[in-house]
């Protein structure tokens, strides 16, 4: 009876967006997180092989909306509606479908012990009507504690909610903002999609 709950892709796509910015190419790029995705689908097809019953996966939601991409791209996210058609497309929001959708392949024979959670959708709308989610601002981030070291994986220098206090906000309303750093999300956005989660596993069991 228990629910196994399975997450990953974000720290995938960080490390090989920071491979790519130091020289390996788009495509080798997309081949690797796409391999990624397929890898993440062989370990949810050994907790199932294990005897698990009821197992939610959650890949990462679509990074090219994050503050990290809008400040790369210098302006508003872009979206990749079809990562097969550009191989050499490695942006943010491409390199973010392309593990899902790997991922998904690799999971969609395992029926009804397996219920995927489409992060990437909820946070789509999240973001394009933050208020229709109880939320004022889904651009600016909700801490301002800067990591001299490697921090979340987008270069030293950077903030890193993971250090954020109540000394270290950023001026924000902590419970009416997404983004908590450039990539990551605030208590109150992930209590958004855990309530969203939760109704997803609801209707399959």
């Amino acid at each position: 009876n228990d629910l196994i709950i399975v997450s990953g892709g974000i720290g995938d796509i960080l490390a090989e967006s920071a491979a790519m910015r130091a020289g390996q190419s788009a495509a080798q790029t997309r081949v690797n997180v796409e391999q990624a995705g397929r890898e993440l689908g062989d370990q949810v097809q050994r907790i199932v092989d294990a005897g698990a019953t009821h197992v939610m996966v959650v890949g990462p939601y679509n990074l090219g909306r994050s503050p990290w991409a809008i400040a790369q791209q210098g302006g508003v996210a872009t979206t990749c509606q079809d990562p097969t058609e550009n191989l050499e497309d490695a942006s943010p929001a491409c390199l973010s479908s392309a593990f899902n959708q790997a991922l998904l392949v690799r999971i969609v024979n395992l029926g009804t012990k397996v219920r995927f959670v489409d992060a990437a959708l909820h946070f789509n709308q999240v973001t394009s009507t933050p208020v229709s989610f109880a939320f004022d601002d889904a651009v600016n981030i909700a801490c301002n504690s800067v990591d001299p070291g490697p921090g979340i994986g987008i270069g030293a220098g950077q903030v890193n909610s993971a250090l954020c206090t109540t000394s270290t906000l950023a001026g924000v309303n902590l419970d009416r903002t997404v983004f908590a750093d450039p990539i990551y999300l605030t208590p109150a956005a992930n209590v958004s999609f855990g309530n969203y989660a939760f109704d997803r596993a609801r209707e399959r069991w």
